[in-house]
C-alpha cells in the first residue's frame, strides 16, 4: 500500500499552554505534529471581562472589585490561565477555541491535504481535575454545529450560551484550602464515629486528629486524598459561592448547570456530536469516584450537593441531581464511542468511517506511553518530570492499596472482558507538586537564569552538598532543602534549608541549592514508592520481599529494608521535558538504584523506515529535523485509539498485547530516530549540550526517542561506557549487586539508556555504611504521625542528632516538615 493511502490514527493533547495534535500510521511511527500555543495564537483571549470577579466583592468592597476588575482587564493569559493570587482559572471557550485552530493548522499546513480523511481513530488527554460547566443548552448546540460546517467550534459553543462558568479552576488551581479542610473535617468526623462504640467513646479530638483521620477515609473511598486541585475541593467552592452570591446574582452556577464534564469528555462529546461518557481512570483523579465499585461515591456527592433545600434551591438538588449531572462512567477504555460527528467530515475533512475513542487526563494517557512491566523480576516506574508543574511517578499495582501519600487510579486501557475475567488493576501514582516551580526558582536565585549553569553545579556539587569535603564524612555537615510554595508547612513559605539539624537562612556555599532540591525531590518520590511496594508485599506471605519486610524492626523508620531490591524498581522510564537533563536523570538513577532510560517516541526523522522515508514524504529532510515535538501524553492517547481501532476491526486483544506486539514487530527494524520528546526550553541549548560528567555517576550518550528499537546499534551501555564500567559511573566488573545482573544488556526494545546508578552514593543515599544510628530528638509542637506516613508540622525549635545514615535521616526530617508534600 503506498505510504500516503495508509490508515492514520490522530491524539489531541490538550496541554495547559499548548494544544498539540500527534498523528500516527498504522505501525506507530509519528508522521504528523502539530500544536497551538495558548498566548501566541489566541490573543483575542488576552483580557478578561468582571464576570470572572466574585459578584459577591461589588457589594462588600466595591473599591476592591474595579481594582481587581481593572487589573484583569489589563492582563493577558500568561502560560495559558488566567492568575489572581492563588486561583488559576482558563475560559472553557478558550480550549474549544484552542482545538479548532489546530485542528485547522493540521488540515491547512500539512503536505497531504487527505491526511485527515484517512485518520480512522481518535482520542485524546485533557488537563486533569478540570470541570466544564454545560448548560442545557449545549447537548443542542452540537447537534447545530453539523449545521454550521463553516462555523468555528468557539462561536457556536460560546461562553454565553453553552457554559454556565466562564473560566472553570483548572489543575494548577490552589485556592481550595478552606474546602479541602472541610471535606477532611467532614470524613474524619463520620470515620472516627464510625470506629467509636458505646465502650469505647470517643477521645478528645484535636482538628489535626480529625483531619487526619479524614485524609485516610478519603484516600480509601476515592483512592486519593483531597487536594486543592482535584474536583470536589472545586466543586464545593462553586457551591459555596453559589450560596454567598445569590442574593447579588440570581441563579447560581449549579443551578443553571445541566452537565458537569470533565475536559477529557468536553472534547470528546464535540467530536462526537453527543455527551459522552465519562473516562473511569479520569473520574479516579477527582476526589468523587469510588474507584472500588467504579461508581461514583454517593456521600461524597450527597455532601457536596446535599445541603440545599429540599426543591433544589441554592444551587443543588442533592446527591442524586449530582450524579445526573455527572453522567454514565465508561470503564472499557478501548471501546467505540461511535463514529465523529458530521461537522468534523464537512469542515476538516474527516472520514465518516472515523471512530471517536475514550478521551482521558494527561496522567493515564502518559502512563500508557510505554507498556510498564510487573513480573516480581523486572519492575518498571514510569517517571514524568516537568518544567512547569509536578513531577509525577506512576507504577501498576495487581490491588488497591490506598493511602494519603498516593493516588489510585483505575487503569486507563483495560477492556471489559479482561475486567471481567482477571479483575480490576490499578496505577499506583504519586507526586510532588510545583516540583518544577522549584527548580525554576533556584535556577533563577543561583544559576543566572541559566539552565546549562543548573546542570554544570548539579553535576560537581557532591552528594549531600557538602562541598569541599568528602561528600561522605560527618552527618552534620549534611543538609537538606525543601521547597513549599502554598504554605504546606507551618513556619515558611517557599524554600526550606536545613544544616546539622536545624533551620538555616542559606547553605554556606550557594552552588549547592540546585543539587540538595534535586535529592530532595527524588527521595521523596523514592521513599513513598518503596512504600507502595511494602504495601504490596504485606498484603501476601509470598510477595516479593515479604519475608524481609516481616523481619524488619518495629521501630525502623524507613518502614521498609533500604538495602534490599524487593523495594525497589528494576528500572526507570522517564518521561516530560526535563527528562532529558542528564544531571536530574544521573541523580534520579543512583537514588533508586535503577538504569533510566528514555522511551522511544518515533518522531519525525530523516531515516527511512523500511524503504519508506516517513518524515520526507511530508516535508523533505531539512523539514523533517525541524518538525515539532510530541508529548507522551500525545503518544499514550494515540496507542489507546488505536488500540480502539484494532478491536473495532475485529481483534480481540488487550492494550498491552497491542502495543508489545507492535514493539516485537519493529524491534528488529534498522532504525534511528531524533529525539521526539516534549519541547521546551529546557532542551534547546541548554538541556541538549553534551552530558557532563556528574559527580553521581558517568554521563550517557545521546538518546533516542521513539517507540521503535534501534537494534543496529547494540548496546547503548558498551557504547557509553565501554565493556566494563567503573566505580563513578557504573558497578564495577567485580562487584555484584543483590537483585541486580553483573554483565549489561542491550537496551530493551523501545528504550534507550540515558543514566546508570552509582553504587557508593547509592548507599550513601540507602543508609547501608552503618547499621547503627544515633538517638533522635525533637521538639515539636503537633504530636507524631503516624510510621510510614509522609509529612507532619514542623516545631520551629528544632534540635536533632541525625543519624549516621542518609535515608532514615531524610524520612524523620520530612516527616517533620510538612503534611502537603504530594
Amino acid at each position: 500500500m503506498p505510504d500516503r493511502d495508509r490508515p492514520l490514527i490522530l491524539s489531541i493533547d490538550a496541554g495547559t499552554t499548548k494544544f498539540r495534535a500527534c498523528v500516527l500510521n498504522e505501525r506507530l511511527d509519528v508522521v504528523w505534529v502539530e500544536e497551538v500555543v495558548i498566548d501566541d495564537e489566541l490573543p483575542e483571549y488576552g483580557c478578561v471581562d468582571s464576570a470572572v470577579v466574585p459578584p459577591s466583592l461589588a457589594t462588600s468592597c466595591p473599591e476592591r472589585h474595579r481594582e481587581v476588575s481593572d487589573a484583569l482587564k489589563r492582563s493577558r493569559t500568561r502560560n495559558g490561565v488566567y492568575t489572581l493570587g492563588d486561583c488559576i482559572t482558563c475560559p472553557s471557550e478558550l480550549r474549544l477555541k484552542a482545538l479548532d485552530l489546530l485542528l485547522e493548522k493540521l488540515a491547512r499546513e500539512c503536505p497531504d491535504p487527505a491526511l485527515l480523511s484517512r485518520v480512522r481513530a481518535v482520542s485524546g488527554a485533557g488537563q486533569p481535575h478540570t470541570l466544564h460547566y454545560l448548560l442545557p443548552a449545549f447537548t443542542s448546540l452540537l447537534t447545530a454545529l453539523d449545521e454550521s460546517p463553516t462555523s468555528r467550534l468557539s462561536s457556536i459553543l460560546t461562553t454565553s450560551s453553552a457554559f454556565a462558568l466562564e473560566a472553570p479552576a483548572t489543575s494548577s488551581d490552589s485556592s481550595t484550602s478552606s474546602q479541602v479542610r472541610a471535606l477532611e473535617q467532614h470524613f474524619g468526623q463520620l470515620a472516627l464515629a464510625s470506629s467509636t462504640t458505646a465502650t469505647s467513646p470517643a477521645p478528645n479530638l484535636t482538628p489535626s486528629t480529625v483531619s487526619e483521620a479524614g485524609r485516610i477515609a478519603l484516600a480509601q473511598r476515592t483512592g486519593s486524598r483531597p487536594w486543592t486541585r482535584f474536583s470536589a475541593a472545586q466543586l464545593l467552592k462553586v457551591r459555596q459561592e453559589d450560596e454567598r452570591d445569590s442574593a447579588a446574582q440570581g441563579k447560581g452556577v449549579l443551578e443553571r448547570t445541566a452537565r458537569i464534564v470533565l475536559e477529557s469528555g468536553l472534547l470528546a462529546s464535540v467530536f462526537l456530536g453527543r455527551l459522552a461518557p465519562v473516562d473511569a481512570a479520569d473520574a479516579c483523579l477527582t476526589n468523587l469516584f469510588d474507584p472500588l465499585t467504579c461508581d461514583w461515591d454517593d456521600e461524597m456527592l450527597q455532601f457536596l450537593l446535599g445541603t440545599s433545600d429540599s426543591d433544589g434551591a441554592g444551587g443543588g438538588g442533592g446527591g442524586g441531581r449530582l450524579r445526573e449531572m455527572l453522567g454514565a462512567v465508561e470503564r472499557d477504555g478501548g471501546v467505540e464511542l461511535g463514529k465523529v460527528s458530521s461537522y468534523f467530515v464537512k469542515r476538516f475533512g474527516f472520514s465518516p468511517e472515523c471512530i471517536v475513542a475514550p478521551f482521558t487526563g494527561t496522567d493515564p494517557a502518559t502512563f500508557l506511553s510505554f507498556p510498564l512491566a510487573t513480573s516480581p523480576g523486572r519492575r518498571d516506574a514510569l517517571v514524568s518530570l516537568s518544567v512547569s508543574d509536578s513531577d509525577t511517578l506512576m507504577v501498576p499495582s495487581p490491588a488497591y492499596i490506598p493511602l494519603p501519600e498516593r493516588h489510585l487510579m483505575l487503569h486507563p486501557a483495560k477492556a471489559s472482558w479482561e475486567v471481567e475475567e482477571g479483575g480490576e488493576e490499578y496505577v499506583a501514582m504519586v507526586s510532588s507538586k510545583d516540583a518544577a516551580v522549584g527548580r525554576a526558582l533556584s535556577r533563577d536565585l543561583y544559576c543566572n537564569g541559566q539552565w546549562s549553569v543548573f546542570t554544570h553545579l548539579t553535576a560537581i556539587v557532591p552528594h549531600g552538598g557538602t562541598l569541599g569535603g568528602q561528600g561522605r564524612g560527618s552527618l552534620d555537615d549534611k543538609y537538606f532543602s525543601f521547597f513549599f510554595p502554598h504554605g504546606e508547612a507551618s513556619i515558611a513559605r517557599g524554600f526550606l534549608r536545613f544544616g546539622s539539624g536545624a533551620r538555616i537562612p542559606e547553605f554556606p556555599d550557594r552552588k549547592a541549592n540546585p543539587r540538595l532540591l534535586l535529592e530532595s525531590q527524588f527521595l521523596s518520590l523514592r521513599i513513598r514508592l518503596s512504600h507502595i511496594y511494602a504495601t504490596l508485599a504485606s498484603c501476601s506471605s509470598s510477595a516479593d520481599g515479604a519475608g524481609e519486610l516481616a523481619a524488619l524492626p518495629g521501630y525502623d523508620p524507613l518502614g521498609f529494608p533500604a538495602l534490599s531490591s524487593a523495594f525497589l524498581p528494576t528500572r526507570l522510564v522517564l518521561v516530560g521535558p526535563a527528562a532529558q537533563n542528564p544531571a536530574m536523570s544521573s541523580i534520579l538513577a543512583t537514588i533508586f538504584n535503577a538504569p533510566a532510560f528514555l522511551p522511544l517516541a518515533s518522531g519525525l526523522r530523516r531515516e527511512a523506515v523500511q524503504g519508506e522515508e516517513i518524515a520526507e514524504s511530508y516535508v523533505g529532510r531539512e523539514g523533517a529535523s525541524e518538525r515539532k515535538k510530541t508529548t507522551s501524553s500525545a503518544l499514550g492517547a494515540g496507542y489507546k485509539a488505536a488500540w480502539a481501532w484494532a478491536r473495532s476491526e475485529g481483534e480481540e486483544l488487550s492494550f498491552g498485547q497491542f502495543l508489545e506486539r507492535m514493539i516485537e514487530g519493529l524491534g528488529s527494524e534498522e532504525q534511528g530516530g531524533e529525539q521526539a520528546e516534549e519541547d521546551d526550553p529546557l532542551a534547546e541549548g541548554q538541556y541538549s549540550h553534551q552530558r557532563p560528567a556528574t559527580a553521581s555517576s558517568a554521563s550517557a550518550g545521546p538518546s533516542h526517542l521513539s517507540l521503535l528499537h534501534d537494534s543496529a546499534g547494540g548496546s547503548s551501555t558498551s557504547a557509553y561506557y565501554g565493556p566494563a564500567a567503573t566505580r563513578g559511573g557504573l558497578l564495577k566488573a567485580e562487584e555484584t549487586v543483590e537483585g541486580r545482573e553483573q554483565q549489561l544488556e542491550d537496551d530493551p526494545p523501545g528504550l534507550t539508556l540515558v543514566a546508570m546508578p552509582d553504587w557508593d552514593e547509592w548507599r550513601y543515599y540507602s543508609s547501608s555504611e552503618s547499621p547503627s544510628f544515633s538517638s533522635l530528638s525533637r521538639d515539636l509542637a503537633s504530636p507524631r504521625p503516624a510510621l510510614g506516613q509522609v509529612g507532619c508540622w514542623l516545631s520551629s525549635c528544632l534540635t536533632v542528632r541525625f543519624f549516621f545514615t542518609v535515608m532514615p535521616e531524610y524520612v524523620r526530617l520530612e516527616r517533620s516538615a510538612s503534611k502537603g508534600l504530594v
